[in-house]
This record gives C-alpha cells, sequence and structure tokens, in this order.
C-alpha cells in the first residue's frame, strides 16, 4: 500500500507534466474516456480488484491520479484491494503447496524446471519480438 501510494503521489506530477503538452494531454484524453466507460462515477473501486490483473497495476494508479481520485480514497481503496487479494493469494498458495507435498511432488525440481520454462518463453518472446522490428 505504501509503494502504491508513492506511484499515485508520483503519477500525479506525472499527469501534471503530460497535460502541458496539448498532443499528449489529448492522447490521455482519449484512454481515459475509454477508462471512463469501465469504471463509471467510481473509478477507486478499480482498486478493489485490479491487484488479480497482473500487469496492470501501475497503470491503475496512473489512471486514478489523472482522474483526481482524493488521496484518502486510494489508500483505503487499495488497502482493502490489498487485503482481498492476500486473502485469496495465501489459502491458495499454502493449500497449493500442501497438495504437491502430499503428491509427492519434489518441489526443487518443479521450481528449477518451472525457471526454465520462464527463460526459455521470454528467450523466445525476445527472439520473435526482434525479428518482428527487422
Amino acid at each position: 500500500v505504501l509503494s502504491d501510494t508513492v506511484w499515485f503521489t508520483s503519477a500525479g506530477r506525472a499527469v501534471a507534466v503530460v497535460n502541458r503538452d496539448e498532443d499528449r494531454a489529448a492522447r490521455l484524453a482519449r484512454h481515459g474516456q475509454r477508462l471512463d466507460r469501465w469504471t463509471g462515477a467510481h473509478p477507486h473501486r478499480a482498486m478493489l480488484f485490479i491487484k488479480f490483473v497482473y500487469g496492470t497495476r501501475i497503470l491503475s494508479i496512473t489512471y486514478l491520479a489523472w482522474r483526481r481520485v482524493a488521496a484518502a480514497r486510494f489508500v483505503a481503496f487499495d488497502a482493502a484491494g490489498t487485503a482481498i487479494w492476500l486473502a485469496v493469494i495465501l489459502p491458495v498458495g499454502y493449500f497449493g503447496g500442501r497438495g504437491l507435498e502430499r503428491a509427492g511432488v519434489d518441489l526443487t525440481r518443479f521450481e528449477v524446471g518451472f525457471a526454465v520454462v520462464v527463460v526459455v518463453a521470454v528467450a523466445v518472446r525476445g527472439v520473435l519480438l526482434w525479428r518482428r522490428r527487422r
């Protein structure tokens, strides 16, 4: 929550800088209007579920700073969203680990295998992006 609050404060300053440039401000407004359709009149409520959507946290915080959500309201909904996220993720991780342990899965082998899969996936993705740009 503290990190998100720092991002929220920093994003507010960044949005002010972007708004000085008319072209950038117009693009930001277009994207903001698209997001407004999803969040409606209560954009701060998005913080209750945005923690579950990987890769959108900072963009969501920036959007809320652009919408000028009050800092106290942001912190309250961010804390509630964090509590909900923890209430779901901790039991899933705990019981998932217990299930793997009971199934006799060697977790050290699993961790190494998973790391290899992630490294290979990132490398393949990087090569594909590099080839597309050429």
